[in-house]
């Protein structure tokens, strides 16, 4: 997951610079995920993050930096908890 978090961190935070442009924005990011048990059960799941608001002084790095370990953590939480699921898609 964190190869696809960093291969659209610039379609992300290109289109929130570009909010910011006409005004604040409350921004939480969401990434909807299949995980995989065995040969046939699925069970999806959204991981997301908090609302930040953000302005046209924010640090968009920084935010979507945050946003990313968050979002892994997440992710990894629900792997220790979900007993032997596997990210199949994002």
């Amino acid at each position: 997951m964190g190869q696809f978090l960093d291969s659209v961190e610039r379609i992300v935070n290109g289109k929130i610079r570009k909010e910011l442009a006409n005004r604040e924005l409350n921004v939480n990011i969401i990434v909807f995920a299949e995980y995989k048990r065995g040969a046939d059960e699925h069970q999806e799941i959204n991981l997301k993050t908090k609302n930040e608001l953000l302005t046209r002084v924010s640090n968009l790095a920084d935010f979507y930096s945050k946003a990313k370990k968050n979002l892994l953590s997440e992710m990894e939480e629900f792997g220790i908890k979900g007993s032997q699921w596997k990210l199949n898609g994002i």
